[in-house]
């Protein structure tokens, strides 16, 4: 089991002061198999594919570690912080970052495939801070948006599908 843990909450304003650190515990007895600090913190859940546990973190990143030792494997820098954890999808990963843009990168390598703003691209045109997970269904991708509060506050909530399915 991957324990991704922080030292802020879902609070953009607490940014500066963020850390965080990975735990992997023993499935069968709970028991402590590595740790590893991290310079960010990670505020949602990992994903584990192809031997990899894959976080978002509040730097920006989208980091890969051995799941069975911690050893970091790739980190790659995408955009804004992330409070959303990663989808995975076949040998691609999805993450949605603070600001609303949306990134797919390689599972193997951390390379960049594509980024899709959702504020700012002419057929979504739906601007709002990420805050839940990406979703993949149905050869799908599915983003929720959310205006509570930053430039785009009181705006519409959405939820954002891309992809043409299967």
């Amino acid at each position: 089991m991957i324990v991704p843990c922080s030292t802020i909450r879902y609070d953009p304003k607490e940014l500066p002061s963020a850390k965080g650190e990975v735990v992997a515990l023993g499935a069968a007895d709970g028991k402590v198999q590595w740790r590893r600090d991290m310079t960010g913190a990670i505020l949602a859940t990992a994903a584990a594919a192809g031997g990899s546990v894959i976080l978002c973190d509040t730097e920006g990143q989208v980091r890969a570690l051995d799941v069975s030792t911690g050893t970091p494997k790739w980190a790659a820098k995408c955009g804004a912080a992330f409070f959303a954890g990663p989808a995975v999808a076949g040998d691609a990963i999805y993450a949605a970052d603070i600001d609303g843009a949306v990134f797919s990168l390689g599972l193997s390598d951390g390379k960049a495939r594509w980024k899709l703003d959702l504020g700012t691209h002419p057929a979504v045109k739906a601007p709002g801070m990420v805050y839940g997970s990406p979703i993949v269904h149905g050869g799908r991708l599915y983003v929720g948006t959310a205006n509570l509060e930053g430039k785009s506050a009181g705006g519409d909530t959405v939820v954002v599908c891309i992809g043409e399915g299967k």
